[in-house]
């Protein structure tokens, strides 16, 4: 997909001052052992709830999964949070994901084979907050998290991305634990962000300025997404 076209598809699918939960594509329900591609007839496994505190559920070919530890996570799904509360998911692909409180995100993509394959993913973080932690990733890798302000592409670290509903512009937040993430607002260059970096990007602006997050941030924003 041209980068262009990418934008205006992540754009005409969120907008966080009046968001209304929009039906997922349909989709198996399934739940091979194998890993599969989402193209495929079977729908993919993507990873495994390891904890959770408060209601979660995913919404599987139109109907609401409730979520408890051990429930498997597939690609397409659409995971929601309640108010207070977060779910860690354990990938197939190696490392975590965290998706914090009055969250909505949607499982696009996630090719993973066995490795050492390249892994493939798309998140869209339709609201609220999703931390991921990546192992360092197979040569030719990449996952992306997409807002309707801004995107994330990462090859192997620890990040956060948050989108902030009460702003007049809704915004979007990356905050890099380790490694290296490449961040793209809707115009203007990506930025690139090192361990320590945060930037904030409000939808139809540039990404930027890069800045070191102050400790106070920091703590406020993981605690959204570190379950205890």
């Amino acid at each position: 997909m041209k980068r262009t076209d990418r934008r205006r598809f992540v754009k005409s699918l969120l907008f966080i001052a009046a968001l209304t939960f929009i039906a997922p594509k349909p989709a198996s329900t399934q739940e091979p052992s194998s890993r599969r591609s989402p193209l495929g007839e079977v729908t993919a496994l993507l990873g495994e709830v390891t904890a959770r505190r408060g209601v979660a559920v995913a919404v599987r070919a139109g109907e609401p999964v409730p979520l408890a530890i051990g429930s498997s996570i597939m690609v397409t799904d659409r995971v929601r949070t309640a108010a207070g509360a977060k779910l860690e998911i354990a990938l197939v692909s190696g490392g975590t994901m965290v998706i914090g409180p009055d969250s909505n995100v949607s499982m696009e993509r996630f090719d993973a084979g066995p490795l050492p394959a390249p892994v493939q993913g798309v998140v869209d973080l339709l609201s609220g907050i999703v931390r991921l932690v990546l192992n360092e990733l197979p040569a030719g890798s990449s996952v992306d998290v997409r807002t309707t302000a801004a995107v994330a592409m990462v090859r192997g670290t620890k990040f956060v991305v948050q989108i902030d509903h009460e702003l007049p512009v809704p915004t979007a937040s990356v905050f890099v634990a380790s490694g290296t993430v490449q961040v793209e607002g809707r115009i203007g260059e990506a930025v690139r962000l090192q361990a320590g970096e945060g930037v904030d990007v409000a939808e139809g602006e540039a990404a930027g300025p890069v800045n070191q997050w102050g400790a106070q941030r920091v703590a406020r924003v993981l605690e959204l997404v570190t379950i205890r």
